[in-house]
Order: C-alpha cells, then sequence, then structure tokens
C-alpha cells in the first residue's frame, strides 16, 4: 500500500505562516513506474513575504521533478535534486520579481523525501537548509534524522538553498565555517528516546544498519560551488511510514489536557528535542486519505508549537 499526504500550520508567534507542503504522485506513460515526492519549505522569518516565495519553491520543484523518472544511484539522485530545487528557487525568484515581491522573498529551505515503484522498499530523502526526516519502523519505533544550524549572535543560521555565492561567503563567514550538526535520535516503539548521535561532519559517508532497516547517510559541507545542495541525504529501507518536517518541529511544547494529563504511563512530560512531537505525529493507524492532516490536528490539542509547522509524508507499509 502507497499513500502520500501534507499539511502545514501556523506558529503560535507568527502573524502569517511561512511553511507550505505537497504530496504528489506522478507516473509518466502506463509504461513508467509511479513516483511519489513528498516535500515542505520554511520561509525565512526575517525576511518579508517568504510566505509566497515557500509555496512558488516548492511548487517549481515539483514541476522539475516530473521531468526526470529514472531510478539513479544515492550520488545521482543527490546530484539531481539539487537541480530540482535550484529549478524551484530561480522560477520562484523570477515570479517574484514579476509581481513586485523582493527576490528575499524566496529565502526558504527545503526538506524532501521521494518513492520510486521501482525500489519498493526504499525511500530517499534530503534536507536543504534545516528540518527533519523521521523515519517509522513497522514495529513502532523511530529514528529522527535532524539537521541543527551552527549558531551565530542573531541565532541559528541554516545554510539556505536559495542563497547565491556572494551570500554563502557571507554564511560561511558569519558561521566561522562551522558545519551544522546531523543529529540522530532513537525513539522505541512508547516513545521513549533510547539514543541520540551527533554524526561525525568530517564523515561523508555513514550506514545505520539493524535487524530491520538499513539507513544510509551523506553530509555535505557548505561550498559556494557548486550550490544548492542537501546538507544531509539519506536513503532508507524497512521502514513503513517516512516524513518531512520543517523545522518548527523543535518549538514544539507539550500541554496537558484533561483527556492526556500525562504524556506517558513512563512520565507526566515528554523528553526535550524533536522526537516526542514526532512521535506523536507519527501515530497513524490508518493511513488513508488525509492521514497526516488528521494526525496533527489531533496531536496538536496536546502540542503548542511557537514556529510555524510543516510535515509531508509517504506511507508503504501494509494496508
Amino acid at each position: 500500500m502507497l499513500t502520500c499526504d501534507s499539511f502545514y500550520r501556523i506558529g503560535s508567534t507568527h502573524d502569517v505562516c511561512q511553511d507550505y507542503a505537497l504530496a504528489v504522485q506522478h507516473r509518466r506513460d502506463e509504461a513508467s513506474a509511479t513516483r511519489t515526492l513528498a516535500i515542505v519549505g520554511d520561509g525565512c522569518s526575517g525576511e518579508p513575504h517568504t510566505d509566497i516565495g515557500s509555496r512558488l519553491v516548492l511548487h517549481g520543484t515539483a514541476n522539475q521533478w516530473t521531468q526526470v523518472d529514472a531510478l539513479l544511484d544515492l550520488e545521482g539522485w543527490v546530484e539531481r535534486k539539487s537541480i530540482e530545487v535550484s529549478y524551484g528557487v530561480s522560477v520562484a525568484r523570477a515570479a517574484c520579481l514579476h509581481v513586485g515581491v523582493p527576490a528575499c522573498g524566496v529565502t526558504a529551505t527545503t526538506v524532501l523525501i521521494e518513492h520510486h515503484a521501482e525500489a519498493p522498499r526504499e525511500v530517499r530523502g534530503a534536507i536543504f537548509g534545516d528540518g527533519a526526516i523521521s523515519l517509522r519502523t513497522v514495529d513502532g519505533r523511530l529514528i529522527v534524522v535532524e539537521v541543527v544550524p551552527p549558531s551565530t549572535e542573531t541565532g541559528s543560521m541554516p545554510a539556505y538553498p536559495t542563497y547565491d555565492p556572494i551570500h554563502i561567503a557571507h554564511y560561511l563567514d558569519r558561521t566561522d565555517h562551522v558545519p551544522s550538526r546531523v543529529r540522530l535520535t532513537y525513539m522505541d516503539e512508547n516513545g521513549r528516546v533510547v539514543a541520540v548521535d551527533d554524526l561525525d561532519p568530517t564523515l561523508a559517508d555513514q550506514m545505520k544498519v539493524d535487524d530491520t532497516c538499513v539507513l544510509r547517510v551523506l553530509q555535505s559541507p557548505v561550498q559556494e560551488f557548486p550550490w544548492p545542495r542537501p546538507t544531509v541525504a539519506i536513503r532508507a529501507e524497512g521502514f513503513d511510514l517516512v516524513a518531512a518536517w520543517s523545522d518548527g518541529c523543535g518549538t514544539g511544547s507539550w500541554r496537558p489536557s484533561p483527556l492526556h494529563p500525562e504524556w506517558s504511563s513512563f512520565h507526566d512530560r515528554p523528553p526535550e528535542g524533536v522526537g516526542p512531537l514526532l512521535y506523536d505525529l507519527s501515530r497513524i493507524v490508518r493511513p488513508q486519505g488525509r492521514f497526516l492532516h488528521r494526525r496533527a490536528f489531533q496531536a496538536c490539542k496536546n502540542w503548542a508549537h511557537a514556529d510555524d509547522l510543516s510535515g509531508a509524508a509517504i506511507y508503504i507499509g501494509a494496508p
């Protein structure tokens, strides 16, 4: 069974939702394999009109995504995703300028995941800037791959895929060439955090394997050319639900309710980090129709999020 869905919600500190999300399927013709794309965009809060830009970047990327349906190796796939996101940024910038919106309106991060019917057990993902990808095993465990940007005097600073070479050089100066951290959070089937692993940034290609699943992680340094590049890309097998998330998942705060006064039978409040909120959002029982939209509506009754929150998921498990 293969389904997909997406949602986006405004944060409590925002007047306009600058997040956007899409989940689409494409088949070029009857002889071609079906491909599924789930993608989220997060407009920069410090720039004007990025609610417009994030939508345009995603639609431009999705449009270019339909043009090539070959199943590539992971390195070739990363190159192709970089081209698609770059195209999305270019057409978004042109559209903004055409209607009088400043070019900085396209300043947005992008997180995407993709499934190709010729590799039915495999899902690939890429994070451009910041955000997270969650992977749920059949028995309910969760792995979260998160990009944590370096901090500056004005806050965290993601490497936006919309930057040109001048902005990238400025970014490297502002961050003292400190790379973003790629963090893996492991949760058991009961929602308890069992391990947190900050990957060594000097190791570009790493494998995480257990009895039921395989996760390959590629890290890319920020560089002036070629750009854009994903901070991290993954190839995953053995998971039934994979989702892309904006960095708003890191601003979740638990709020007890009469029906759910405690986080679980183990803790009255959830542990720190993005894991607990994404675990709650991944507790999907019926993956049909607007399954992620429904789950977000229910989960956010007990979760407040200061930043906008968006997610897009692909389900490839049993009916």
